[in-house]
């Protein structure tokens, strides 16, 4: 999991709250 939040970091802001909704 410790990956998973890594690679979020890396991705853009955008994409990054798209993906908070996507993993609730």
């Amino acid at each position: 999991m410790g990956e998973f939040i890594a690679l979020i970091d890396v991705i853009p802001e955008d994409i990054d709250t798209e993906f908070e909704e996507f993993v609730g």
